[in-house]
């Protein structure tokens, strides 16, 4: 509960993301139970989030993991339209601090 009381007393200020591109896709991606793999939780189902079906095309998990579809996936996200606290917000609110400009960036 506390971790999640962090993230509810940030609504009481919702600031601009600081970042434009979902990079969080890469450390929370969907598998639902019919083994489609989609970009994140919010946009499960949407075939434009579709990353691959392992099911139905009959792929393993490492081929749709490195399939070109990953990489057009996340050059289509429109960060602007994801709900606001999305659960990738917290990964993108970090990597997008860490992709700046800064001395001996090479440590973090």
């Amino acid at each position: 509960m506390l971790a999640s009381l962090q993230k509810y007393c940030k609504f009481e200020d919702i600031a601009p993301r600081t970042y434009d591109r979902c990079r969080g896709m890469f450390f929370s991606t969907v598998v639902t139970a019919d083994a489609k793999m989609f970009a994140c939780l919010h946009h499960r189902q949407d075939p434009d989030y579709l990353i691959g079906d392992m099911r139905g095309e009959g792929k393993t998990l490492e081929e749709v993991w490195n399939s070109y579809r990953k990489w057009m996936v996340y050059e289509s996200i429109d960060v602007s339209i994801c709900p606001p606290f999305c659960r990738n917000d917290s990964f993108n609110g970090v990597l997008a601090e860490l992709d700046k400009d800064m001395i001996h960036k090479e440590f973090m």
